[in-house]
């Protein structure tokens, strides 16, 4: 039997870690699809835009806040302005009370969670941007994936995950 689970649990560990990747890269498609739904129903907006972005294939994105000689035009939102505009849904609401002092007062309500890390992506940045007549978009996991533990928790760090989702 200790053999069996000395095989065993280190595939099923493997595997949990699997399902979770796929579904924070499930959730990373919804948020790009909702910003696309904001873009082409503000399409005017987008295409004259006076920020500009660049993206690489690392997905790495550069932003400048005048368009300029970037080569495209494109507005910076955060997850939780996707949700506000109704083109993506939160994951957990009512997280925790307002009486609870380990809960920040702007996540007692609603959250969007990454699966891998449960922390909070609310403030995560994604990229609306105008290309060849057609709307895209990016979500900026490189800068959310980025935990700082410099950072205290419940401190607000724009752009990036900074906060545990309560009780993960």
């Amino acid at each position: 039997i200790a053999l069996i689970m000395t095989i065993a649990i280190p595939s099923v560990l493997k595997l949990s870690k699997n399902v979770k990747v796929g579904a924070y890269t499930t959730k990373i498609g919804l948020i790009e699809a909702g910003a696309k739904d904001y873009g082409t129903s503000n399409v005017n907006a987008i295409a004259n835009a006076d920020m500009g972005c660049s993206f690489t294939e690392d997905g790495g994105i550069t932003v400048e806040s005048v368009f300029s000689t970037l080569p495209y035009r494109c507005k910076r939102m955060t997850v939780e302005d996707l949700v506000k505009s109704g083109n993506l849904q939160y994951d957990e609401k009512n997280v925790c009370e307002s009486k609870d002092s380990n809960c920040s007062a702007q996540y007692q309500n609603n959250v969007v969670i990454n699966p891998v890390t449960n922390y909070v992506i609310n403030k995560c940045f994604v990229y609306v941007y105008y290309k060849n007549s057609r709307v895209y978009a990016k979500f900026d996991k490189i800068s959310c994936d980025m935990q700082l533990d410099s950072i205290p928790v419940n401190e607000t760090f724009y752009g990036k995950e900074y906060i545990p989702a309560k009780g993960k």
